[in-house]
């Protein structure tokens, strides 16, 4: 019986993990600069595409699905209505997206996420309103 290259570069592989490890250490160490170099230079290149990854993976939404929604805010935070650069706004119980915001409500929400720091924190503003 033969076997594919495929399988047998997945067993040779798993036989001298640690000949293939110091190889791996090897090549990064005297190429990383160059790695970072392309890296940086991909990100740069394809920032739509990696928004796109992010969104999928985090939220389970697509860019477009995105687009819409801010759109549909006619690309304003629902609480501050600025124009900032958009973040997605979920419930961090169920992952229930409600809506974008941008990053300072989006992380004062985040805070003061529970009922009773949001009427704390109210209150705490009103007595010192001028």
């Amino acid at each position: 019986m033969t076997i594919s290259r495929a399988e047998y570069s997945r067993k040779w592989r798993a036989l001298n993990l640690e000949h293939v490890k110091e190889r791996e250490r090897n090549y990064y160490a005297e190429n990383s600069e160059k790695k970072k170099a392309l890296v940086k230079a991909y990100r740069r290149a394809n920032p739509k595409f990696l928004r796109g990854q992010h969104l999928k993976k985090r939220y389970g939404l697509t860019l477009e699905e995105y687009e819409i929604m801010v759109d549909s805010q006619d690309g304003l935070c629902l609480i501050c209505k600025s124009r900032e650069k958009l973040s997605v706004d979920h419930n961090h119980t169920t992952g229930h997206i409600r809506g974008l915001l941008c990053f300072k409500c989006n992380i004062a929400l985040w805070i003061i996420e529970d009922q009773v720091r949001l009427d704390g924190a109210i209150s705490y503003l009103k007595k010192f309103k001028a």
